[in-house]
Formats: C-alpha cells, structure tokens, sequence
C-alpha cells in the first residue's frame, strides 16, 4: 500500500496490517527473494517489469 491508499482507506489499511503482523508472528510468511550476479542485471529488471519474478532481487558482486 502507499501512503495516498493509507489515507484513503485507514481501516482496510490497518485490518490489512494486522493480517501481516500476525501471520510474520505465526511463521507462515517466507519473503521470496532471487540472487543473481550484478552481470545479469538487466535480465532480472526486465523479468521485474514483466512480473514474472515476484518479491526481491538480490544482485550479487563477484565471488
């Protein structure tokens, strides 16, 4: 959500919140997050833009 979104609907916002919260304090929430080397950057910004990778990309450096 974004802050205009917040603002607009405060209650679908905090019901919203609290869903999450409680679903981190059980467990059942694993964040998805994809690595790949910094070379391959503009591959996963593109799957970034088309949607088809979900969550967090992590480039990684060297190594």
């Amino acid at each position: 959500m974004v802050p205009r979104e917040i603002r607009a609907d405060h209650a679908r916002y905090r019901a919203a919140l609290t869903e999450l919260l409680a679903l981190a304090h059980a467990g059942t929430t694993a964040p998805q997050i994809t690595t790949a080397p910094l070379a391959e950057a503009a591959a996963v910004h593109a799957d970034l833009e088309r949607r088809t990778l979900t969550g967090k990309a992590v480039l990684t450096a060297g190594g």
